[in-house]
């Protein structure tokens, strides 16, 4: 099932989808799950949609970066996912409004890269925690354990 969380703005959005998990062999037995993800930013006259990937742990430290911002009304929140790709700084004020800035960099595409600006709101990042939220329990983080097969835990 895939799901999705959205940072809006009053120019733009980065919307990043979360479709499934990935299988990835991990050597460490508590690395986090992998999200086969695709992010779409808006910004002004560009779009533009590329594939990446996010662990389970990349969306618990946004999650709770943004509920530390959203609480204070006040902070910068720093977040790039694992994977590579997508990188954020978010910069709340005292009076409710925010600016997101960002670095898109597709893995394939070495050469092409976006940075932006947008501008937001609390309110508008209240509604991108809830979404978050949304995904997190869509996609809960997973440790794989290999003492634990099959034994029901």
């Amino acid at each position: 099932m895939a799901t999705k969380f959205t940072f809006f703005a009053e120019s733009g959005r980065v919307e990043v989808r979360i479709v499934e998990f990935e299988n990835r062999a991990s050597e460490n037995e508590s690395d986090a799950a992998w999200l086969d993800s695709t992010i779409t930013v808006e910004a002004g006259a560009f779009i533009g949609s590329f594939k990446a990937s996010f662990t389970t742990d990349d969306l618990g430290s946004l999650h709770d970066q943004l509920k530390g911002a959203l609480t204070t009304r006040s902070g910068t929140i720093s977040c790039r996912n694992t994977g590579g790709g997508l990188s954020l700084a978010i910069r709340l004020d005292g009076d409710g409004r925010a600016v997101i800035t960002g670095a898109a960099q597709p893995n394939r595409l070495r050469r092409g890269s976006l940075t932006f600006q947008l501008d937001t709101d609390h309110f508008a990042l209240t509604r991108t925690f809830r979404e978050l939220e949304d995904t997190m329990q869509a996609f809960p983080k997973r440790r794989t354990n290999r003492n634990n097969v099959g034994s029901g835990k």
